[in-house]
């Protein structure tokens, strides 16, 4: 059944996730897929006001287009986790990841590092498909942990959030 046939509304899903229902459950409520759901809300985006603190961060990633083999690189997983942390705190992350988060952050500050994602960087011992790569920082590296380029979309909206943050994770 597609969605509009099961009644499913742009309005009815907004209001399901303010009320703390998942896409799954919304789904099942209307049998339909997850994908459906999910197609609406693409769809309808603007007509879908709720977004969990996962989705903000993940609208606000700062790569415009990453391609599919890079995403298996942990430094993307680190920057995804970092997003995530910086919108929604730990609560957002598990036990491990914070931890693998706390290690990242403290690999940036001890090697005054930053990351680099460039799809025409080539395989390299942190990302084995390329993609990734840890980069001395520069003086216009300001305070973000990112390098700025064509492949990179930061904005006032975005800026604060690719930054290393106050508080380190699990202190």
């Amino acid at each position: 059944m597609f969605a509009q046939e099961s009644g499913l509304t742009p309005d009815a899903i907004d209001n399901l996730r303010r009320k703390g229902f998942t896409q799954r459950q919304i789904a099942a409520m209307y049998g339909v897929s997850d994908s459906a759901v999910s197609a609406m809300k693409r769809r309808y985006a603007k007509e879908i006001s709720y977004r969990t603190k996962r989705e903000i961060a993940n609208e606000l990633f700062p790569f415009r287009y990453i391609q599919t083999r890079f995403t298996e690189a942990g430094i993307y997983h680190r920057l995804r986790d970092h997003g995530h942390y910086m919108v929604g705190g730990e609560d957002e992350l598990s036990y491990e990841r914070l931890k693998n988060l706390g290690g990242f952050y403290d690999r940036l500050k001890e090697y005054d590092l930053v990351v680099e994602y460039d799809p025409s960087i080539k395989p390299n011992i942190s990302a084995k498909y390329g993609g990734f790569a840890y980069r001395d920082r520069e003086p216009s590296d300001g305070d973000l942990i990112i390098r700025m380029n064509k492949h990179t979309d930061i904005t006032d909206k975005n800026r604060n959030i690719w930054t290393l943050p106050n508080k380190r994770p699990l202190e």
